[in-house]
């Protein structure tokens, strides 16, 4: 053959070879062009094949190529050999048929008629030799079956249409009469004479329609009538039942009675009911959901969201309110960044993106100690020398005082031997009780409630140390308050990271410690 196959073994030991390669026609490429054994062989043969195709591509429609792989491939055969290569075969021959539907494409226009339809062909079984085909007289234009049944033909015609601009080929335009004072419209003679033409074109037609169904059988015809209607002038037939001479075909009519049922009464059916199906249609229609009340909590949260919604923070906007002589504070960007300059903001991203690069196993030295104030600052300009922030100016905004002043806290310690994770980002389901639970609201006790009820609950942990003996969470703000208002402030958060951080590596929380570190003024808090 033109192509020879590829066993499923010799495929295997091509995704084997370069098991590196994400595509595997990659790896197929790349296996022919640097191996010499009979697979890179029968590879090199199909690429060779493959050329020879795309050539031929630009001369050929795709049903013209197709048709030529099939066979100069020998696909026929080899699927007939196969115990359902006859309906293997009947679906390539239907993917072939719609490549000139409704007219030869070419093999960009049927890749993207495929991509149309979402590269999904409609196929039926039913459209074999032996099988009944429902077709609309149209459709059967240029086909034959052995058996043709035509129905409904005392159904009227839909008739010629009469636009209100009307033209015809030989009088041209043939409008309406119009009186403006009246307000009214009238036909014309010529407006008559054009419709009079258009109706007997679609009689033409009609019957031209009836002569392609009545000549589609090949051994029987069949024709169903409600009754017989011939007219003495086709021109003036409603129906293709007005065209038939029923009087040359007496002796073939069949009365209708034969197709026709008698309508019988309704008689009851009494059975013994179902239990078990009885229970589980009573169960369906009664069912109600488990956790009422908890409807129009939302489904996915994340700790900003749901801080939002604890009462430490109207007690700050109140304060905030009372302090300003009433003046309500609207901008929550005001207050989230606690009064800082757009300059110390700035800092604390810089500050932020060096902590999250830094190396921490650089702070202890070989014996395992922590290294001395005097060596951490060369650590950290050489840390500073090779680290590319985002841009310069953030680099300037970093001061080697103040990052050996941040690294010497205590927490920094305890990294040693730990694994490290740095923008942690998690997702994770927790109960409703243990996230909207907490809200001060008049719906607390009930969302405090032991239930099942869970939601999804999203955040980033800026620093997760995990050891044999504890985990920390290390969360970095650059803020002016103290240590005692960023606890209180931030507690709600960290009791979140800390539920998560227990579920997701299934350690009790009471393992997890969580540390504040204030970049701003450079000193720790621990948040119990």
């Amino acid at each position: 053959s033109t192509t020879e196959n590829l066993t499923f073994n010799e495929l295997t030991d091509i995704r084997l070879a370069y098991k590196e390669e994400l595509f595997f026609r990659v790896a197929c490429r790349k296996y022919a062009e640097e191996k010499s054994d009979v697979i890179a062989h029968k590879l090199r043969r199909f690429y060779a094949y493959y050329q020879e195709l795309k050539r031929f591509a630009t001369l050929l429609n795709a049903g013209e190529l197709l048709t030529k792989i099939v066979s100069q491939t020998r696909m026929e055969a080899r699927l007939l050999e196969m115990k359902n290569g006859v309906a293997c075969l009947k679906r390539i021959h239907r993917f072939i048929e719609e490549t000139g539907n409704p007219e030869p494409l070419s093999v960009h226009g049927f890749l993207e008629r495929l991509r149309d339809l979402s590269y999904k062909i409609e196929y039926s079984e039913n459209g074999g030799e032996d099988s009944v085909k429902v077709l609309t007289m149209h459709s059967s234009k240029g086909l034959e079956y052995p058996i043709v049944i035509i129905d409904g033909l005392n159904m009227p015609f839909r008739g010629a249409d009469h636009d209100e601009l009307l033209i015809e080929d030989k009088y041209g335009l043939a409008p309406r009469a119009f009186d403006e004072q009246k307000m009214t419209k009238t036909t014309t003679l010529l407006r008559r004479l054009c419709e009079h033409k258009q109706v007997e074109e679609s009689v033409k037609d009609e019957l031209n329609l009836y002569y392609v169904a009545l000549t589609r059988a090949k051994y029987a015809l069949h024709l169903i009538f409600k009754k017989k209607t011939l007219k003495s002038d086709v021109l003036y037939a409603h129906s293709f039942a007005d065209f038939t001479d029923f009087s040359v075909w007496d002796k073939y009519v069949v009365s209708d009675d034969l197709l026709f049922i008698k309508k019988q009464e309704r008689t009851a059916m009494p059975f013994e009911p179902d239990k078990r199906l009885e229970e589980n249609i009573r169960r369906a229609f009664l069912w109600q959901y488990s956790y009422t009340g908890y409807e129009n909590l939302p489904v996915k949260s994340s700790a900003t969201q749901l801080m939002e919604k604890y009462e430490t923070k109207a007690y700050a906007l109140q304060e905030t309110t009372e302090s300003s002589g009433g003046d309500a504070v609207d901008d929550e960007f005001e207050n989230l960044t606690e009064g800082l300059s757009a300059t110390d903001l700035q800092a604390g991203i810089a500050y932020h993106a060096f902590l999250e690069r830094f190396d921490f196993n650089k702070l202890y030295a070989e014996t395992g100690e922590h290294i001395t104030a005097i060596k951490l600052s060369a650590v950290v300009e050489q840390t500073l020398s090779q680290m590319n922030l985002d841009d310069a100016e953030n680099a300037r905004l970093l001061s080697v005082e103040k990052l050996v002043e941040i690294l010497s806290n205590e927490v920094f310690d305890d990294l040693r031997d730990k694994k490290l994770y740095k923008e942690q980002q998690f997702l994770v389901s927790l109960p409703v009780k243990d996230t909207y639970g907490k809200k001060k609201d008049e719906n607390a006790e009930l969302l405090s409630r032991e239930s099942g009820e869970e939601m999804l609950f999203q955040g980033a942990i800026d620093l997760l140390a995990v050891g044999e003996e504890t985990i920390r969470i290390i969360d970095y703000k650059y803020s002016q308050k103290s240590g005692a208002q960023l606890v209180e402030r931030y507690k709600p958060q960290l009791d979140l990271y800390r539920l998560a951080t227990a579920k997701i590596i299934k350690v009790p929380p009471e393992k997890i410690r969580c540390t504040i570190v204030n970049i701003y003024r450079g000193f720790q808090v621990d948040v119990e």
